[in-house]
């Protein structure tokens, strides 16, 4: 077996994780919608209660927003990863024939402004949701119940600091994939 011939079997490997963890994308964007869908429907329903739907929108609806977020991002840095090795690959092979042999990844690095803005419309939703959230739960919280908002606050606080730590984390590690 010649090395070109394990590289393009590297290659579909590869390829064939790129799918798998697109279509995983595009299930936790599904499930994350429709659970924080629920979540918000039921804080809406239960508006005249007392303690429901400060729970639901400063507790859970963020708390899940967040959780949704890092597993998508989570696959799209399994994506990065892997197209970083197919263009590698890409390139030793296109190297060897003296031509564009292979061009998947070369292409969509080239001509990737849609991908970005698909990318940011998705950070953006799954960050403007819990902000969104913790609003209607404040507002609530000062139109009918005024009995918990300290525990809650620091819930709220904890899981923001604990997201932002997450996003510098990834930052980070986003930096480093870029370097390979």
């Amino acid at each position: 077996m010649e090395w070109q011939d394990v590289m393009m079997e590297e290659y579909k490997a590869l390829r064939t994780v790129v799918i798998e963890s697109l279509k995983n994308q595009q299930s936790v964007l599904s499930l994350g919608i429709t659970t924080i869908s629920v979540i918000i429907g039921f804080g809406a329903n239960q508006w005249t209660q007392d303690f429901v739907p400060d729970l639901m929108f400063l507790v859970f609806t963020p708390l899940f927003s967040y959780l949704i977020l890092l597993i998508w991002i989570a696959e799209v840095s399994r994506v990065m990863l892997a197209g970083n090795s197919i263009l590698k690959i890409e390139t030793e092979i296109n190297l060897f024939f003296d031509k564009t042999a292979l061009n998947w990844e070369t292409t969509l690095r080239s001509e990737n402004k849609q991908t970005k803005i698909n990318y940011y419309a998705v950070i953006f939703l799954f960050l403007s949701v819990p902000i969104a959230s913790i609003f209607l739960g404040i507002w609530h919280y000062n139109m009918v119940s005024r009995t918990h908002l300290i525990p809650i606050s620091v819930i709220c606080i904890a899981e923001s600091i604990l997201f932002v730590a997450y996003l510098i984390y990834l930052k980070r590690k986003g930096a480093k994939l870029n370097k390979m």
